[in-house]
């Protein structure tokens, strides 16, 4: 219980000294509040200690929601470890910044500490209730950094952030309070509620569509590559390096992996997953913003790990190996793409320096991870990923072969970020040596802890250093190499194929967010049609306006008696209610306390 204690202490008390700091002196605020953000950095680094000694015993607190669970099991150690590094990092970002405005600068930690207290809490979550309300913590924290600057940019961004969150939260909240339903509280039992439930379709669907917002899935990957540029170099490292694998972790905590094949859903998990992880090159590669680039870039990564997810849905036999590829294959991206993301702000304040062949050079080093070369992170997620499925029995679907050509788009991705980094001209002031010092340390780090993560913590074999491993790094990447090259010569050249790139690279065919506009008219259409559809059965009145007024009510008993056993376990928390406002107060009183004075 103490190393809990010490894991949440720490940023518990910096969040609630940034919440009333607000009640000092008008004097004493600014330094409070400065010294405040400075340490809120330091106040991850406990989580590392239980995630490296986990506790023999979870901790359970009776009085707090439903009975709060904390476990940190295999899949929530890794994961902790990455959120942990890299909160620290976005944190110091933030927070040992010279010549930061104080006040915005402490309302950017609060809402980034907010987050980290609800990512960390999804990762060990041993109760539905617990895994629910972190998750919303985080999500809703998150909104907070994504529309921090005021910008007409980060304000349209957090729209659809918003928007996205609460279709991703109902449809979370509504598949667990199913799965509660049929089998008590503790997630360890909600695969196998899932696979044996009447409606274990609808459950599937709906955790699909609840966790595949935050992981980006298509079609509802929408809001990543508008709040990545919208947002904090600090906050959009944490967004792709270690929020949106919360939506990974809820597939592999709730779907039906190893419970018996599911190969309806297996194939639509598969299928919209393998078109993310291709399309979004196409897309990205036509971007002119890097931050949107390397967002297409997660979205690439995340349809990866999407894929390795669903071959464990496909085939039980292979869902254990599938389980802990996508969670190597988690830590080595969290990592490396968090640090590319504070990359590019480095870039720009450093480039006129002494620091710009360090800067540089770090960058290529994570560039290299998320493309997989050897020795890297990359290669050994790619590799353990590959082995996971390669046993995949479905004869038309060579996924084995498949996989590594996602390295090859994401070698074309970073080509892409390089080349807009390098034409642009303004630079910005740099941000002084503790903040430059804590992201060289991140480069390192993301070439070590995966690889003794998936040494030591992980059962499954590393790649060896033999000639046809190394090639299968390798060919992927010089692939990529070759096809960008070509693009390059073709636009130099000219020639109606040379123009037509360049109009696209010029002046982008998608616009961030690709389909964003198609499904925003979509759903203009159907709120029209649903208007008028209210209106003419308003205007009917009499026994028609009787008859839709008894199925409603009828249709609402029929809902509460389907919920009515988890709403029974709900009854029992009334004064956890109270915690849950208090949580949520949180979140609101940063921007009013801090932000307002």
């Amino acid at each position: 219980m103490i190393s809990w204690a010490a894991m949440y202490a720490p940023p518990l008390a910096v969040l609630f000294g940034l919440l009333f700091s607000g009640l000092t002196t008008a004097r004493a605020q600014p330094r409070l509040r400065a010294g405040l953000a400075a340490l809120a950095p330091l106040t991850t680094l406990p989580a590392l200690v239980p995630a490296a000694w986990p506790p023999e015993q979870g901790a359970h607190v009776e009085w707090l929601l439903l009975g709060t669970r904390l476990n940190m099991d295999g899949l929530a150690r890794p994961l902790v470890v990455v959120a942990s590094i890299l909160y620290f990092t976005a944190l110091a970002a933030i927070g040992w910044r010279r010549k930061a405005d104080g006040d915005r600068r402490a309302v950017l930690a609060g809402f980034l500490l907010a987050a980290y207290l609800g990512n960390v809490t999804v990762y060990v979550a041993a109760d539905t209730a617990t895994f629910y309300l972190a998750f919303a913590v985080m999500s809703f924290a998150a909104f907070g950094a994504i529309i921090h600057d005021l910008s007409k940019k980060a304000r349209f961004a957090s729209k659809v952030y918003i928007v996205m969150s609460v279709v991703s939260e109902v449809s979370v909240l509504s598949a667990m309070l199913m799965i509660t339903a049929a089998s008590g509280p503790l997630i360890a039992d909600a695969p196998a509620a899932v696979a044996g439930h009447p409606l274990s379709g609808l459950i599937i669907a709906l955790l699909i569509l609840g966790f595949g917002v935050k992981a980006g899935t298509v079609p509802l990957h929408v809001w990543l590559p508008l709040a990545h540029p919208a947002a904090p170099p600090a906050a959009s490292a944490v967004l792709s390096g270690a929020m949106v694998k919360a939506g990974v972790l809820g597939w592999l905590r709730f779907l039906p992996l190893g419970e018996g094949p599911d190969r309806t859903w297996g194939m639509v998990l598969l299928a919209l997953a393998l078109i993310g992880a291709f399309a979004a090159v196409v897309v990205g590669a036509v971007q002119k913003d890097p931050k949107v680039v390397l967002a297409y870039s997660t979205i690439s990564q995340l349809g990866f790990m999407g894929a390795v997810i669903a071959v464990g849905m496909l085939e039980p036999a292979l869902a254990a190996a599938c389980a802990w590829a996508t969670v190597v294959y988690a830590v080595h991206h969290g990592i490396a793409k968090g640090a590319l993301f504070l990359g590019v702000q480095m870039w720009r304040e450093l480039r006129r320096g002494p620091w710009k062949w360090p800067v540089a050079a770090g960058m290529a080093v994570s560039a290299a991870a998320v493309a997989g070369a050897p020795f890297t992170s990359g290669a050994l997620g790619k590799y353990v990923s590959k082995k996971a499925v390669e046993d995949l029995g479905v004869d038309w679907l060579p996924l084995d072969s498949l996989l590594p050509l996602i390295a090859t788009g994401s070698t074309i991705l970073l080509i892409r970020v390089a080349m807009l980094l390098h034409r642009e001209d303004a630079a910005q002031e740099p941000g002084g040596v503790p903040v430059t010092a804590a992201w060289m340390a991140l480069t390192p780090l993301g070439v070590a802890v995966p690889w003794l993560i998936g040494r030591h913590w992980v059962p499954l074999d590393p790649p060896s250093p033999e000639p046809a491993v190394l090639w299968d790094s390798v060919w992927p990447i010089g692939l990529g190499v070759l096809i960008a090259v070509s693009l390059w010569w073709a636009v130099t050249r000219g020639g109606w194929f040379g123009e037509g790139l360049d109009s696209a690279l010029t002046d982008p065919v998608f616009p961030p967010g690709d389909v964003l506009g198609p499904e925003l008219a979509a759903t203009r259409s159907v709120a029209r049609t649903v208007r008028r559809g209210d209106d003419r059965i308003r205007a009917a009145g009499g026994a028609i306006g009787d008859a839709v007024s008894a199925g409603v009510h009828s249709g609402a008993r029929a809902v509460v008696r389907a919920v009515g056993s988890a709403d029974a376990r709900l009854a029992v928390a009334a004064v956890s209610g109270l915690v849950l406002l208090i949580l949520v107060a949180v979140l609101m009183a940063i921007v009013v306390v801090t932000g307002g004075s």
